[in-house]
């Protein structure tokens, strides 16, 4: 079966009409807090853009540090540690991982242990039975050398039967909302890339306080996250983390290629509070961390254009959603 493809008029009206993303004053509307929201930095300082993780009140780099590509291909502790200081010193202040990163909450912890204060930190829990998941949540406390994460969050849902397993009596739901009620995170929250449907389960029936998954600018072709999964976020003034923002570099290659500049602002122009661009070493940040400070917000137009351009390679860049059918690319 053909899945449609996102319209035209189904792109404006969610990433435009319902989150209202106009300028105020070099501001976005989405960014601004709501009655009753208490903002918070909590001393993290940055000369990064930043924007507000939804209701969770607290204010992030636009620019977010994902543990799974470079650090968990990273063949030393001083490439791994000299990539995260790296990223630190830009002004990066969210940082994510999860378990099945390889040694990347190891590498996290040995330098985020020292710079605890800097950051905004994220851990997921892949597991899906609740002792399994305890397991995970305990060791990730303590690879990342801490005592707590900002935000702790189900990760990767792919399915409804998935969904079912993570929400049943005895699923990880149980143990991630106990962590939060002993003060071992703050805030909860959802990941996924492969399904939309199946994230749009979990926002039924739990209330999540942040969503992460991908939305770059070949999305709307197949199986695109840009449409009711992101109005119910949106709705419920979840924080949006993008992520797959280059395809794994798909977007950026060949005949049809994109630029940087122009998927980070694809990326950025979508009502999220950050965008996760994998990097490979720490020479590749300056090229990114430029790209954020150059951010440009696109108008709906230039939005559908940058989209259009993209379709050739839609499945390939979006090869982590159900049935892409293309390969994992180098």
């Amino acid at each position: 079966m053909t899945t449609p493809r996102l319209t035209r008029r189904e792109l404006l009206r969610s990433a435009f009409a319902t989150a209202a993303v106009t300028a105020v004053g070099g501001a976005y509307v989405f960014d601004a807090p709501f009655a009753g929201l208490r903002e918070q930095t909590r001393g993290r300082q940055t000369t990064l853009p930043t924007r507000l993780l939804g209701r969770t009140g607290e204010r992030v780099s636009t620019l977010a540090f994902s543990g799974e590509s470079a650090l968990r291909a990273a063949d030393s502790e001083p490439r791994a540690d000299a990539l995260i200081n790296a990223a630190l010193d830009h002004g990066i202040t969210y940082f994510d991982s999860a378990r099945e990163y390889g040694d990347a909450e190891i590498h996290l912890g040995r330098v985020l242990g020292k710079r605890r204060g800097e950051i905004f930190l994220a851990a997921k829990v892949d597991a899906r039975p609740y002792d399994d998941a305890w397991r995970s949540i305990e060791t990730s406390l303590r690879n990342l050398r801490t005592d707590h994460v900002d935000l702790l969050q189900i990760h990767h849902v792919q399915s409804l039967d998935d969904a079912d397993r993570v929400t049943a009596k005895d699923g990880s739901l149980k143990a991630v909302v106990e962590a939060r009620e002993q003060g071992l995170a703050r805030h909860l929250g959802v990941t996924g890339h492969r399904e939309p449907q199946a994230l749009i389960e979990m926002l039924r029936r739990f209330d999540f306080d942040t969503i992460v998954m991908p939305m770059n600018a070949a999305d709307p072709h197949y199986l695109p996250f840009q449409g009711p999964l992101l109005d119910l976020a949106l709705e419920r003034r979840m924080g949006v983390i993008n992520i797959k923002v280059l395809g794994r570099g798909v977007l950026i290659r060949g005949e049809h290629a994109i630029s940087i500049q122009d998927a980070v602002n694809y990326a950025l122009s979508l009502p999220v509070t950050a965008a996760v661009v994998g990097v490979a070493n720490a020479g590749q940040l300056p090229r990114l961390v430029q790209a954020v400070r150059n951010f440009k917000q696109l108008s709906a137009a230039d939005m559908t254009a940058l989209a259009a351009r993209t379709a050739p390679v839609a499945r390939e860049a979006n090869f982590f959603k159900r049935d892409a059918g293309a390969p994992w690319p180098e």
